[in-house]
């Protein structure tokens, strides 16, 4: 399977920057905190490459997660402006992006635009180059004037992809990327059931199939099933229900489940590792289309353990590296993986699963971005 894929290549041959030593702002719609996604492992790779970062996010500010890395509460726009004639909305927008090169002094050679819910209109940047970069088209607010004005457009699913490319030429498909993390001090706590399985992943978003993974914990007792992730407030949920889910109450009552709650990434890694199989059960509204992707996926494969869960058409032409199941049957297939655990967990597999997530490193998704830039 092709890692990137990208058309008209000869069209980029004027845009090549190094992405060294550059001024670099990430706009992101979800701030700092301890669950990291793609746009926060993006600046920290960039940080490391030695480019100084400011990362536009919606909360306030926290402690600076790299020497190269300022976090900023964007707190500058002015709801409605969006909506105003295109001359008087660039000239509050560029005014607002004035006082942050101001305030930071900071002057952007490039502009990485996770967010564009609140300036629509790129050229405000100028004369900063910038990508769109489109990690879920519920995202794109203004996507076709996004992908029109951006130096280069980015998708992290063909689908996505295939959007963009109505609007603009330059566009890039870059899937999710992998950390691979050191192993750290964190150990899974002891338990009664013989065999361990883990979920990890925000636990309030909708798009969780509870009925197939209620039905799954209550048909294997001998499993003992670890959920890994937000289930209050915090930069992933800022705004968070008073009350958790009618489901994540009912399984926390569970005596073969353990609510990990947030852990580093680092952490979730090496906790993962000691269990014996991963799993997840998603479902999209069905006019939204099928699921194509999850940004846990390399993160389970990181580990070479089996995993169970429902389809994902970015891993169709793929073996052996998920064991695919319509949600309603999860409990029967994760059945078929704890009876032949040995067999699905042998070192050869297990490298095949590891090895695909090392051939996506955010280290070597930006060189591949950086090519054509």
């Amino acid at each position: 399977m092709g890692l990137v894929h990208f058309s008209h290549t000869h069209l980029y041959s004027h845009l090549i920057m190094t992405l060294e030593g550059k001024e670099i702002w990430i706009i992101s719609p979800e701030s700092w905190g301890l669950s990291l996604f793609s746009k926060h492992y993006y600046a920290l790779t960039l940080a490391e490459m030695g480019n100084k970062v400011l990362f536009l996010q919606p909360g306030p500010a926290g402690k600076q997660p790299h020497p190269n890395i300022t976090l900023v509460q964007d707190n500058s726009y002015i709801k409605g402006t969006n909506r105003l004639p295109d001359s008087l909305a660039k000239r509050i927008h560029r005014l607002q992006v004035k006082r942050i090169m101001s305030a930071y002094n900071s002057t952007p050679d490039l502009v990485w635009v996770f967010d564009d819910s609140q300036r629509k209109h790129f050229d405000v940047f100028l004369p900063a180059k910038v990508i769109y970069h489109l990690m879920d088209l519920r995202a794109g607010q203004h996507l076709a004037s996004s992908a029109a004005h951006a130096d280069l457009c980015i998708g992290v699913t063909a689908g996505i992809v295939e959007k963009l490319q109505a609007f603009s030429k330059r566009c890039l498909h870059v899937p999710h990327g992998y950390v691979d993390y050191l192993a750290t001090s964190i150990s899974v706590p002891t338990v009664e059931e013989p065999i361990k399985a883990a979920f990890v992943g925000n636990l309030l978003i909708p798009y969780l199939h509870w009925p197939s993974i209620v039905q799954t914990i209550t048909q294997h007792p001998q499993v003992h099933f670890f959920f890994i992730g937000s289930t209050g407030a915090g930069n992933l949920n800022p705004n968070a229900p008073k009350q958790n889910p009618a489901p994540l109450e009912l399984i926390s009552q569970a005596s073969n489940v353990t609510l990990v709650g947030e852990l580093s990434p680092a952490d979730v890694q090496t906790f993962i590792s000691q269990c014996d199989f991963l799993f997840y059960s998603l479902e999209f509204p069905k006019n939204w289309g099928p699921v194509e992707d999850a940004h846990k996926i390399l993160t389970y494969l990181g580990t070479g353990k089996p995993i169970v869960g429902t389809p994902l058409s970015a891993y169709n032409q793929t073996k052996d590296l998920i064991y695919f199941t319509e949600a309603e049957e999860l409990h029967i297939r994760v059945k078929e993986v704890v009876e032949n655990l040995v067999e699905l967990s042998n070192p050869v597999l297990a490298e095949k699963r590891r090895g695909f997530a090392l051939n996506q490193l955010y280290s070597e998704h930006i060189k591949r971005i950086e090519a054509i830039l």
